[in-house]
């Protein structure tokens, strides 16, 4: 396969996701991204992911630029950015980067998926 594959799989029952993810992994041999909220985030292409933090608490799946500046593919978003998407709000990220991305957000209890305005991923 090639291209921008990703499996999510979400489930407060942390051994009913234990089971998924080990099946999801002998499925697709894709890379598990660290990630510390009740989610199994599988991606075939690890280079096709921008993390957030070093918590590994806020990651976007997909291709993220800035929307200012040079066109590159942003390697990581900024901490005020990732602030405002831990406290709800996606705002900064709206305005600050543009893409094909899904934004994976686990904060105070709740996971919280942003999918960038375009739905080109």
């Amino acid at each position: 396969m090639s291209g921008q594959g990703f499996v999510i799989a979400a489930s407060r029952d942390l051994a009913l996701l234990a089971g998924l993810a080990a099946r999801i992994d002998a499925a697709t041999g894709w890379e598990r991204l660290a990630f510390d909220g009740p989610a199994a985030i599988f991606v075939e292409m690890p280079d096709a992911f921008v993390t957030g933090t070093a918590t590994h608490e806020t990651l976007l799946v997909g291709t993220v630029f800035p929307r200012h500046g040079p066109i590159a593919r942003c390697g990581r978003i900024d901490e005020e950015t990732i602030a405002d998407l831990r406290g709800g709000s996606p705002l900064r990220l709206l305005t600050r980067y543009w893409g094909g991305y899904l934004a994976i957000v686990w904060s105070e209890g709740r996971l919280r998926i942003i999918r960038d305005p375009s739905a080109a991923l």
